[in-house]
Order: structure tokens, then C-alpha cells, then sequence
């Protein structure tokens, strides 16, 4: 079985500053993967890699089997303070499917399919500048769903959101995750790894300190720069 995906020695620099350096990973089969690691890691540098977003400097990315040279159609990103058209949130989505040359008849069910997966059908009509951080969150999911993917790339899909839009995101990573879609999102919160995860890549300056199944990382933590950085967050 082909990797769902594959990075073999990713290095990535700027001006001479190496941000990322010989990360390597194999991730097969569905689930949720946490990039997990303190501000500054490189995590969403690497997320920005994994989905094409820039290229490494040296090193590969592979996805289902084949070398990655850029973006992918099944392979789609949100990013942490997501953009908009000033219009309201079908007229974001339709957008999204003139892109895609989505038939028009066959886009007002699309689109409430895509709207109920992340609770958000009840805020059609509504401008996308009245929204909540939360639900413009949700917004950023729904026009990614759009695309069918087979894998959904988060960047810290939680950062600055209140208790109950983080547990409604939570609940939508759940049910996406359960649909058989690969998941891997940036987070500094050991807690919500807990709550979601299969898998946690642990990176630090740039660096993969650990990957592994998600209860075998919080039962044997031994690297030093891994037990500093739980400590100093909550765990549940």
C-alpha cells in the first residue's frame, strides 16, 4: 500500500536560515495527525510544504504514491486567519465552484451539504464579516470540502477561538476524520491531541523530535525538549 504521505529529508531555508531541517515521515490509512510543537517550531511552515503552498529546499514530498510538485486537488489547506470575498457566505462558496466549473445546477445542493458538515447552514445568507472567528473557521472547512479531498490540512484551526467554537471544530475534525479523510493540523496544545488524534509528529527548532501512535507519545516521553514543552501546557 502506498503512503498516504511521504517527506524524505525536508530542508527548508530563508536568507540562510535553515527553518526546517532533514524531516522525514511515512503516514499510512486515514486519521488525524498533530503536528504538535511550541511557537516557532516550524509547523506550519511544514504544513505549507505538505500542501505545496512553497517548495522545499532539498528534500521531497509524496502524496498517495506520487511526487508532489506543487498543490493538489485532494489535498487542501485552511489557514489560521482564513480569507474572504466581502459577500456573504454562498456567494464565498459559489466562488469556490465557478473556480472549479461546478455545473450551476448541481451547486445549491453542494452547497448545503457542505454547510451542514460544519453546522454553518443556518448562516447562508449571512455577510462573512458577521461571522465569529469560530464560524469563519468553519466557513474556511466547508469551501474546503468543496474539493473532495482526501486529505484536509489545518493550521492551528483553534487558535484565539472561545470553549464552544473550539468543541464545534473539534466535533467536525471528528466526523471528517471518521469519513475516512486524512487529517494533519498544527497545534501547541498537548490537550487537544489528546482529544483527536491517531498520531503526533513532535518538531522543535525546526527539527522531528518524535512521531508516534498518540498514547505511546504521552506515555513515554523521554526527550528533554518534548517533556519541557508538555509540562508547560495542560493536559486536559
Amino acid at each position: 500500500m502506498n503512503a498516504v504521505l511521504r517527506m524524505d529529508n525536508v530542508c527548508y531555508s530563508v536568507r540562510g536560515r535553515v527553518l526546517l531541517e532533514n524531516i522525514s515521515y511515512t503516514g499510512e490509512g486515514s486519521g488525524c495527525v498533530a503536528l504538535l510543537g511550541p511557537n516557532g517550531a516550524g509547523k506550519s511552515v511544514l504544513l505549507e510544504i505538505c500542501h505545496g503552498l512553497i517548495r522545499p529546499t532539498s528534500g521531497s514530498i509524496s502524496w498517495f504514491g506520487e511526487k508532489a510538485g506543487g498543490m493538489r486537488d485532494d489535498v487542501v489547506m485552511t489557514l489560521q486567519k482564513p480569507m474572504f470575498l466581502a459577500r456573504s457566505v454562498t456567494a464565498n462558496l459559489n466562488y469556490m465552484l465557478d473556480v472549479q466549473a461546478c455545473p450551476r445546477p448541481a451547486r445549491a445542493a453542494r452547497i448545503a451539504e457542505v454547510l451542514r458538515e460544519v453546522n454553518l447552514e443556518h448562516k447562508a445568507e449571512d455577510e462573512v464579516s458577521n461571522l465569529s472567528g469560530g464560524e469563519q473557521q468553519c466557513l474556511s472547512i466547508a469551501r474546503a470540502l468543496l474539493s473532495e479531498p482526501r486529505a484536509i490540512l489545518l493550521d492551528e484551526p483553534t487558535a484565539q477561538l472561545d470553549m464552544a467554537s473550539t468543541e464545534n471544530i473539534e466535533r467536525i475534525i471528528n466526523r471528517l476524520k471518521n469519513s475516512g479523510i486524512k487529517i494533519i493540523f498544527t497545534t501547541h496544545s498537548p490537550a487537544q491531541v489528546r482529544r483527536l488524534c491517531d498520531e503526533v509528529i513532535f518538531i522543535d527548532k525546526g527539527r522531528l523530535i518524535t512521531c508516534a501512535p498518540c498514547e505511546d507519545f504521552f506515555k513515554h516521553i523521554s526527550h528533554p525538549a518534548v517533556n519541557a514543552f508538555v509540562c508547560s501546557q495542560s493536559l486536559f
